[in-house]
């Protein structure tokens, strides 16, 4: 029974952990709207339902016995009833101090698995502050308006005292007409729902298995009929020969003349039945077939619609991470939507989410300027992100993410990419703006003078355009300088069933979707002619780079020494033209994809298994990730010339022991040659005495800190080029413009430290 018991209260967390998660998102969107300054019947509306969310809450944790949210969500009903009942006004005070408590009460919540009723120490020590403060403030208030003899303002209705249960709103609701019954939301999985749309789309497969039957039922049908027709013409002149005895015995032995007309007669009538149960088999397989095709349609699309969500669930949570990153930044900003009322499949949701809060976050750490640039250069003080959706044909979707910032830098895009060695300084020169910018969706490029735990790695952008192109979908980006920036993404509203192109190479079997391939053709290795370091071929009046599909995928094969004859290829549609060289061309194929299975989940080169006719598994290409590798290969064919790299030399100035001796052990670990120093006076000391290729540093030293550090390494010449990195506990937005100012090239705070980051951060300014 204890066992029972147990699996019973995590089943009810877990459920318990979603829908607080949906309550204070809703909670958290609702102070917000409300600092926004709605229309007064609007106000009365969101502070009915922002308390309502906190008193579902609290009822939520008080059935799973989670005693101390149940009383922090008490205390915190007091003061939002207060404010529902006009004894306070929606102050920016107060509202900040509510949104501070939303923002910790997650933490306060179980982990997934977990049994605990007890909220962390610290974690509930720091709400039970934030609260305090709050209760502080609307005390203050109160005492405020009291002293002036009034009370607030509240304008519209006034909502009633008491809200009443939401059990028995549900129980009304769940009361109603059938038809309104029926279109009452549950929660589910989402897990369970792929699974259950998985399962549905193996039905697919199946059927595929299933339909050559009635083919071969087809042609059994179809060799009876024509042994009948033969049949019909011999068995005349048979019988005649039979019914004379006298030559049946001169020309038949082994059987009367009588037993052979006999089976004569009897395969005669076994020809005549068997012909017809083909004839039935066949209908009957075509008309079943038919009936399974219209059930299996119908099962399919309604799985598909229990996995579609209106577009806005992409963006839940956006409008909260632009208040608290502009607030963050010291910037003003809004979140605008239209049309995100679009349906679109939930797994494309999931996989895209992570790049539209990329997009988010760069317009307002790149874009939106601070109030007092965008007053000097004529614009409103509050920036605008703009998000738009709109369906488009072939069973797309767009979105556009804009915003009326400073707008993507061309000259420094330009830079990024030549400091990253992606191309030669004549190369990018040659480059127009918009080519220019839409390299920032490369990775490792970026514009940002200092690299933070949020941003400046030049990862975000180029994690949208995979997660876009995986998706079967593209990304780009436009900008004007001054006016702000548009970036523009295309994904399938839904992941179904696709086209595409079987081909073999290295002596397997793959499916290249047809969306990605451009046009076949036939090259002959006698056209094929170097052009900086890569193989080219003559393409539409220009030449194109060519790769062999066998060595991109690491398969035996590749270029036929000897061989003059014409091989079949694939020009990849999209992006920079590359022509793939195959084995053989097998023709177009209907398919299904599958992912691949853990622990196979991202695997360079294939978006995952496809379910072919007849039932037949053979790996999907990704073709952005062979366009990367072919390219990959000609940069590596002249690198390859190049003289070899010396161990960089890393100084570390850490006045922590532990701390230094932490720094020094990551970073000797990943190969490179470290000093250390106890403070910034000693740091300056070595870098003047050696020769350094990186300095990793501390901000609170004793004698000189991490700030003046820089600031003096940047006033020696002989340190001009020499890359910073601060590595600190101090988080605030005024000691990362400090870090900016001094002249540090990344910022990395210790409470999100992550020894990856590190690594990844010193070998980007390397």
């Amino acid at each position: 029974m204890g066992n029972g018991n147990g699996e019973l209260r995590r089943r009810l967390l877990a459920l318990f952990q979603e829908e607080a998660q949906d309550h204070l998102r809703a909670l958290r969107e609702g102070v917000l709207e409300l600092e926004g300054d709605p229309l007064p019947a609007r106000r009365a509306a969101v502070l009915e339902g922002i308390f309502r969310g906190a008193h579902s809450l609290k009822g939520a944790a008080r059935t799973v016995n989670l005693p101390d949210l149940v009383a922090v969500c008490q205390r915190l009903e007091d003061v939002l009833a207060r404010l529902q009942r006009g004894l306070l006004s929606p102050s920016p005070a107060l509202l900040d101090g509510i949104q501070e408590v939303l923002a910790l009460l997650p933490g306060l919540l179980p982990a997934a698995g977990a049994e605990a009723i007890n909220a962390p120490a610290a974690t509930l020590e720091k709400t039970r502050d934030a609260l305090a403060a709050l209760e502080r403030t609307a005390d203050g208030a109160a005492n405020g308006a009291a002293a002036t003899g009034g009370r607030p303002r509240a304008e519209g209705p006034q909502p009633p005292a008491e809200a009443p249960p939401p059990r028995a709103e549900a129980r009304g609701a769940a009361s109603g007409a059938g038809a309104d019954a029926e279109e009452q939301p549950i929660r589910m999985r989402t897990s369970a729902l792929q699974r259950l749309l998985g399962q549905v789309e193996e039905l697919s497969a199946v059927r595929a298995l299933a339909t050559p039957r009635a083919a071969e039922a087809r042609a059994l049908r179809a060799a009876l009929d024509e042994w009948e027709r033969r049949w019909a013409g011999l068995a005349p002149g048979l019988r005649a020969c039979l019914a004379d005895r006298a030559a049946a015995s001169a020309g038949l032995a082994g059987g009367s003349p009588a037993e052979l007309l006999d089976a004569l007669e009897r395969g005669d009538e076994l020809l005549r039945r068997a012909r017809a149960a083909a004839g039935v088999l066949a209908a009957g397989l075509e008309r079943d077939g038919a009936a399974y095709d219209r059930a299996l349609d119908g099962l399919t699309e309604a799985a598909r619609r229990a996995l579609t969500v209106p577009f806005s669930a992409a963006f839940a949570g956006l409008a909260l991470l632009v208040r608290d990153l502009a607030r963050g930044q010291g910037k003003e900003a809004e979140l605008t939507f239209e049309g995100t009322e679009v349906e679109i499949d939930r797994r494309v949701v999931e996989e895209m989410k992570d790049a539209f809060v990329h997009l988010v976050r760069n317009a307002i750490d790149h874009g939106i300027e601070t109030p007092a640039v965008r007053a000097a250069r004529g614009k409103p003080r509050r920036g605008t992100v703009a998000v738009r959706v709109a369906p488009l044909p072939g069973g797309k979707v767009e979105v556009t993410v804009a915003d009326d910032g400073a707008g993507i830098d061309a000259g420094n895009v330009r830079a990024a990419a030549v400091r990253r060695g992606l191309l030669t300084a004549g190369q990018a020169a040659e480059l127009d703006d918009a080519t220019a910018s839409d390299l920032a969706f490369r990775s490792g490029v970026t514009t940002s003078p200092l690299v933070t735990d949020l941003s400046g790695r030049g990862l975000g952008l180029a994690i949208v355009r995979e997660k876009a192109e995986r998706l079967g979908g593209a990304a780009e980006a436009r900008s004007t300088a001054g006016a702000g920036a548009v970036f523009r993404i295309v994904v399938p509203l839904a992941l179904t069933a696709f086209r595409g192109l079987l081909l073999r190479a290295g002596g397997e079997d793959f499916v290249l979707p047809l969306r990605a391939v451009e046009r076949t053709l036939r090259v002959k290795p006698g056209d094929i002619a170097p052009v900086e370091n890569r193989e080219t071929v003559a393409y539409n009046g220009r030449r194109i780079a060519v790769a062999w599909l066998a060595e991109l995928l690491g398969r035996p094969g590749g270029h036929a020494a000897g061989t003059e004859a014409a091989l079949p290829a694939v020009v990849l549609a999209g992006g920079d033209p590359l022509a793939l060289v195959v084995d053989e061309v097998l023709g177009e194929e209907p398919a299904v994809t599958k992912p691949l299975p853990y622990p196979l989940r991202r695997v360079r080169h294939l978006a995952g298994a496809a379910v072919l006719g007849g039932g037949r598994v053979a790996p999907v290409l990704h073709a952005p990730d062979l366009r990367r590798t072919a390219a990959g290969m000609g940069r590596s064919a002249t690198a390859a010339a190049g003289p070899a790299a010396r161990t960089r030399a890393v100084l570390v100035a850490e006045d922590s022991i532990t701390s230094r001796t932490l720094l020094r052990n990551i970073l000797e670990s990943a190969g490179y040659r470290v000093r250390t120093a106890a403070d910034g006076a000693e740091a300056l000391a070595e870098l003047r005495a050696g020769e350094f290729d990186l300095l990793v540093s501390d901000v609170e030293m004793p004698r000189l800190d991490g700030f003046a550090l820089t600031a003096a390494v940047r006033a020696d010449p002989r340190f001009a080029g020499l890359p910073v990195v601060l590595v600190t506990a101090r988080e605030s937005r005024e000691d990362r413009e400090k870090g900016i100012e001094a002249g540090a090239n990344a910022y990395l705070v210790k409470s999100s430290f992550d020894q990856s980051n590190l690594l990844e951060v010193v070998a980007r300014l390397l």
